[in-house]
């Protein structure tokens, strides 16, 4: 290789190696931060372009622009106490829902385990009704005996009365006993009543919530 020949080599070569040094150098060196403004409201209504934003303003918003003029960020207002009261408001109300709707799935589950379908809760709810009835049967029937036994046991008392006669003290525990029993019976006869109009009431909600659940899966 000749001298000229080899010196142009050894030029190049330093050449490529400052290039690499001055582009790692520029790499390295952070790029400048674009320059930006804030635009907001004053105290008179008024719009203003500054470099920073007073902080008594600062709740009502306000833009970052660049130097061209194009948002890049916006700041929404701060919210009042009613706007805050109202949000957490919300929020309560959707806590609450999301409750109602976990509540109310667990609440199906727990269904279609009882009664997989409507025909179902049917039965259940007519063998409920049929055991309250013959329970309020057998009570009544009590009662018609308690009430003529009442009936007897007054009516000797009148006799005895009539007669001038003291009323014997067995006649009257007899009375006071079956007036007891008689007034048992009648609450335990309503209290039946209650429950078997109280079933009825319950399996309408049941059966109801059963179709529409059915519905569902047969969509």
């Amino acid at each position: 290789m000749t001298a000229p020949l080899y010196a142009a080599g050894l030029a190049l070569r330093r050449w490529q190696m400052l290039t690499l040094v001055i582009l790692t150098c520029l790499l390295a060196m952070p790029l400048q931060a674009e320059v930006v403004y804030y635009r907001y409201k004053d105290a008179n209504g008024m719009t203003v372009l500054g470099s920073s934003v007073p902080p008594e303003l600062a709740r009502q918003g306000y833009q970052v622009v660049n130097i061209r003029g194009r948002v890049i960020r916006e700041i929404a207002p701060a919210l009042t106490e009613a706007e805050l009261a109202e949000k957490e408001r919300l929020k309560r109300e959707a806590a609450e829902a999301r409750r109602k709707q976990i509540e109310r799935r667990e609440q199906d589950r727990t269904l279609l385990q009882l009664y997989r379908t409507p025909a179902d809760a049917e039965r259940a709810r007519d063998r409920r009704l049929q055991e309250l009835q013959a329970l309020i049967q057998f009570k009544k029937n009590h009662l018609n005996s308690l009430t003529k036994d009442l009936m007897q046991y007054e009516a000797k008392a009148a006799e005895i009365e009539r007669l001038g006669r003291q009323i014997p003290q067995a006649v009257m525990i007899d009375i006071d006993r079956t007036q007891k029993s008689i007034g048992t019976l009648e609450t335990e006869i309503n209290e039946a009543e209650r429950q078997a109009s109280a079933v009825e009431a319950e399996f309408v909600t049941i059966i109801s919530r059963l179709e529409y659940l059915q519905t569902l899966q047969d969509q």
